[in-house]
């Protein structure tokens, strides 16, 4: 029986290893089969290579790399702002990426659960409240799931599914309606790129990533200023 959608989800986790894409998979799987839509971005996002060709046909080397990262990181936020809620992966070692869009979700009053399935303490012990991990990126969440070990790795999964599907639901019903006007104005500007260069574009098509080139070597000064000021 298919489930009724209660609102879309986006999953923050790890994305660098055939590890972590597999348990993403999975989790987003079984999160949309218990009615929560996903948007992950290992696969509603883009595929570095393609990326990478379609960009180096317009752009010179030297602004081929920082316009890539401005425009994933722009992608990125774009489709956490969209989402109603954030799910995010906090094992060891601590991904930067993870604890940027959690901080983001934070700011713009989107609600995160994070989960943590990992035994390692590197800030203290596994006894603790937060299980001896770094509490920074905690502060900035409404839950954290614990997930403990057991000699069941299909158990475990399926008992945090179920967790997060819970945890999900109930702040989806009580979180108030995002205002783009309370957002500071470094996000901003990276919504303004995202507006300029993602309008009515499919990025998972051949065609959808030339557009993307293209406008991007069209405002490429836009984008080559965004970010602080460097002093060497």
């Amino acid at each position: 029986m298919s489930q009724e959608r209660i609102g879309q989800a986006y999953s923050a986790a790890e994305l660098f290893h055939l590890p972590a894409r597999y348990f993403n998979d999975a989790l987003v799987q079984s999160l949309e089969n218990d009615g929560i839509q996903v948007f992950s971005p290992q696969r509603d996002g883009f595929e570095f290579s393609q990326l990478t060709t379609a960009l180096a046909k317009y752009l010179p080397p030297k602004e081929l790399e920082s316009s890539l990262n401005v425009l994933i990181y722009a992608y990125d936020l774009k489709s956490i702002w969209e989402s109603d809620i954030l799910i995010a992966r906090f094992d060891e070692p601590s991904d930067p990426g993870v604890d940027a869009e959690v901080l983001f979700a934070n700011v713009a009053n989107i609600p995160v659960v994070a989960y943590r399935t990992d035994v390692r303490s590197p800030y203290g012990n596994a006894s603790e409240k937060f299980a001896g991990m770094h509490t920074f990126p905690i502060k900035e969440s409404q839950v954290l799931i614990i997930q403990n070990s057991s000699n069941s790795s299909k158990n475990d999964f399926e008992e945090l599914v179920k967790k997060i599907t819970v945890e999900a639901k109930s702040l989806l019903s009580n979180f108030s309606k995002k205002d783009l006007k309370k957002i500071p104005p470094i996000y901003k500007e990276i919504f303004n790129i995202a507006e300029i260069i993602f309008k009515d574009i499919n990025i998972r098509t051949n065609d959808g990533l030339t557009k993307i080139a293209q406008r991007c070597m069209e405002n490429i000064e836009l984008i080559s200023h965004f970010g602080p000021r460097v002093i060497r």
